[in-house]
């Protein structure tokens, strides 16, 4: 049994991507849990990092392994990418939905919370820290605008955005 919990930050979550996440629980028994997050231009990074930088929160992001592991999540932009040239640039920006085995689910609500997801308030690096593998999939908004809500400024951007390109179904 696979549960999957959209978080209620991601309004404009299309349901392909949870149909995505859907099928990789399907097709990969190995994967206890898994997430989804997009692939952020330089453009999209910076743009996020100027809001963090101010003081908002601009959604989570992600590093990922070679064979699509989580390695951290943090609400400050990671990785730094001083150093990254234009074709080279591994920013992904996390999704608020998770798959979990029915087994994983109950063994992970019972955990403690950890030091990472009390500093970060990010509960899935309770999972990493507990050696809990994290899948991550790379998924496509297919030229919807992906924007998540994590400050009261959000939510009109939001609706601009539900507006503009008509809602999800």
């Amino acid at each position: 049994t696979t549960v999957i919990n959209v978080q209620g930050d991601s309004p404009l979550l299309p349901p392909w991507i949870i149909q995505d996440l859907k099928n990789l629980m399907e097709s990969r028994e190995e994967i206890s849990l898994g997430t989804p997050a997009i692939k952020l231009s330089r453009e999209d990074f910076e743009t996020l990092s100027r809001r963090y930088g101010s003081g908002e929160v601009g959604g989570t992001f992600v590093t990922v392994s070679k064979s699509g592991r989580a390695l951290y999540f943090s609400k400050a932009p990671i990785p730094s990418i001083k150093r990254c040239r234009v074709g080279e640039l591994p920013l992904w920006k996390h999704i608020g939905l998770y798959a979990y085995r029915k087994e994983m689910l109950l063994k992970f609500v019972e955990l403690d919370p950890t030091p990472l997801e009390v500093v970060e308030q990010l509960e899935q690096l309770r999972a990493l820290e507990n050696d809990i593998d994290i899948h991550v999939i790379a998924v496509d908004y297919r030229g919807r605008t992906a924007h998540s809500v994590d400050n009261p400024s959000d939510i009109q951007i939001v609706e601009a955005i539900v507006e503009r390109e008509g809602e999800l179904v």
